[in-house]
C-alpha cells in the first residue's frame, strides 16, 4: 500500500472536518513526516491541503519508511483493523521479515502483529500457536460468558488478508 492510496478512517466524510478551516484558524499543529529519500510518512491530507505544510525529514528510507508509516499511524490516530493488516502485509511483502522480526522493527507486540499480519506471512510454529488458541475456545457459542472477563461472547468473522471484520446475527435479528 502506499501512501496516496491510504484514507482517514477517523474523519472521512468532508462535512466532519475541514483541514484548510482548521489550517487557518489554528495553524499546523503537526509536520508531514517525510523519510531521508523525499516520501511521505504521515500527513498526506496536510500536504495536499497545504503544499507549503510545515514537514520533518524523519532519518529512514526504503522499507523503514513503512515501519515509520506504521509507526506513526498507530502512535498518532485510531487506524481500522483492516489498514493494520494492509500496512504489515506491505511490511511483509516488502521485508520477507518473520512476525518475530516485524515486531522487533515496529516496537509492536509480537500478540498485535500475530493479530493483523495476514496467515500466508506467519511461519509455521505461529500459526500453529494460533491454531492452539483458537481450539481453546472454538466451543464457545454467542451469548456465553467470556472466559477472561465474564461479557457476552459475539461471533466475530475477520479475514485473515484484508483484516474485514463482520459479525454474524442470530436468526431473529436476519429476519
Amino acid at each position: 500500500m502506499t501512501a496516496p492510496h491510504r484514507s482517514a478512517t477517523k474523519f472521512r466524510k468532508t462535512d466532519e472536518y475541514d483541514i484548510k478551516k482548521s489550517l487557518e484558524k489554528i495553524g499546523p499543529l503537526y509536520p508531514v513526516l517525510k523519510s531521508a529519500d523525499g516520501k511521505i510518512i504521515d500527513g498526506l491530507h496536510r500536504k495536499h491541503a497545504d503544499k507549503n505544510w510545515p514537514e520533518h525529514v524523519v532519518n529512514v528510507s526504503g522499507h523503514m519508511t513503512t515501519v515509520a508509516r506504521i509507526v506513526a499511524n498507530v502512535q498518532r490516530r485510531e487506524v481500522s483493523p483492516r489498514e493494520k493488516t494492509a500496512m504489515l502485509k506491505e511490511l511483509a511483502e516488502e521485508t520477507c521479515w518473520t512476525p518475530e522480526q516485524i515486531a522487533e522493527n515496529t516496537g509492536m507486540s509480537m500478540s498485535w502483529v500475530r493479530k493483523y499480519l495476514p496467515g500466508k506471512y506467519k511461519d509455521e510454529e505461529m500459526a500453529e500457536l494460533a491454531k492452539k488458541k483458537h481450539r481453546k475456545r472454538e466451543s464457545l457459542r454467542p451469548n456465553d460468558e467470556c472466559p477472561d472477563c465474564g461479557c457476552t461472547m459475539i461471533h466475530v468473522f475477520i479475514c485473515s488478508e484484508c483484516g474485514y471484520m463482520g459479525q454474524s446475527l442470530d436468526k431473529k435479528e436476519r429476519g
